[in-house]
């Protein structure tokens, strides 16, 4: 029996167990249904834009991302394992859930100018980033923007592990759809990471990229999770905000090169789906109706001449760079939306956090990592 549940709610994925296997089985049990929906949308995906002859042809692509990520992280692999075993679904089916975009970027059909056999005249969205410093600690947050078939499966993943040291993070909250460890998110030391995706010319084999997110979360500084980044095998090209309470690191990186871009944490900071670096655009294209452009140029003007002083107002300003879908959001089509929104206060350890877009309306979930605040 499929699940369904309002759009207007985001519920929160509790992962406590001792060790990593049990913790995905947890996520698999709470989600098994989302995840096989998810699996099945993405691999129905991947068979559209790329040129992947068969199912057994994304498997076989997927089954190769599997020794990468046992290499990168021993418990992030076994979490996968777990979360394939809860849900009644194969490790194969959960790469192709967590590393969908890579996997597109490997096989797209044609690219020629920015533009590939699959693309249509939609917003093949991406997500918007920015970064605000204040003198009792910076914000940090980003729109979700995703093919809206995912939006009835976003939810939030609590997340709680055994540190490798006392000192180190045990705990993140972060936004994920079922199945995937995390695409965007905060530990509870105030270190925070988000992404957009960037369309590379070239991609290879890489470690699962949200593994990435996951494991620059086990950190204590923005510069301790940026080195996760940037040691690690990239497979397609991803933009990383990466900030601590007092300090901002962000990166463009593809499979051949990692970029450090120029960033000040006494001043604002945004990105959306485009490089800034210019030999790193040499390596990307900007598709066709793409709104890229415009949401950086709405951010510009929006952090240049007032820039937000609390999570209400980081909402207010992504509020002006959401995607709206062309299409009824029941209906299971593929056109990209702004599927979720996240901003969190480092300092404090606060995050507000809704599916959909962000609004007047929306139904926030308001956590403190301190205290627990449940939806507001």
């Amino acid at each position: 029996m499929k699940i369904v549940k309002p759009l207007s709610c985001l519920p929160v994925v509790h992962l406590d167990a001792a060790t990593a296997l049990a913790r995905g089985q947890q996520h698999g049990e709470q989600l098994r249904v989302w995840i096989q929906d998810m699996a099945a949308i993405r691999l129905q995906l991947l068979r559209k834009e790329c040129d992947f002859r068969s199912d057994q042809d994304v498997f076989d692509l997927a089954e190769v991302h599997v020794p990468l990520l046992q290499a990168f992280d021993t418990q992030l692999f076994e979490e996968c394992m777990g979360i394939a075993q809860g849900s009644n679904t194969t490790l194969q089916q959960i790469v192709i859930v967590n590393h969908y975009t890579d996997l597109r970027d490997l096989r797209r059909r044609r690219v020629c100018q920015g533009t590939s056999a699959a693309t249509h005249k939609r917003d093949p969205g991406g997500c918007s980033t920015i970064y605000v410093p204040r003198q009792q600690g910076a914000l940090l947050g980003q729109t979700w923007d995703i093919h809206v078939s995912a939006l009835p499966y976003v939810a939030l993943l609590h997340v709680k592990w055994q540190p490798i040291a006392d000192t180190l993070p045990s705990e993140a909250f972060l936004i994920t759809v079922a199945g995937c460890v995390g695409m965007t998110g905060m530990n509870h030391h105030g270190v925070a990471v988000c992404i957009n995706n960037l369309h590379s010319v070239t991609a290879q084999k890489g470690v699962l990229w949200p593994a990435v997110v996951r494991k620059a979360l086990q950190y204590s500084t923005a510069k301790q999770a940026m080195e996760v980044i940037l040691q690690c095998q990239v497979g397609s090209g991803r933009h990383y905000a990466v900030a601590d309470p007092h300090h901002i690191q962000a990166a463009e990186v593809h499979c051949t090169a990692k970029v450090l871009l120029p960033t000040h944490h006494q001043k604002p900071y945004w990105h959306t789906n485009h490089c800034l670096n210019e030999e790193m655009a040499k390596h990307h294209f900007i598709p066709p109706h793409s709104s890229t452009r415009h949401r950086l140029s709405t951010l510009h003007n929006l952090l240049s001449q007032q820039p937000p002083e609390s999570l209400t107002e980081m909402l207010a300003c992504l509020q002006q760079v959401v995607i709206v879908p062309k299409q009824e959001v029941h209906t299971r089509v593929h056109n990209s939306a702004t599927c979720a929104a996240l901003v969190m206060d480092l300092q404090q350890k606060q995050l507000h956090a809704c599916a959909w877009a962000p609004s007047p309306q929306a139904a926030l979930k308001q956590i403190s990592m301190c205290d627990r605040v449940g939806p507001s």
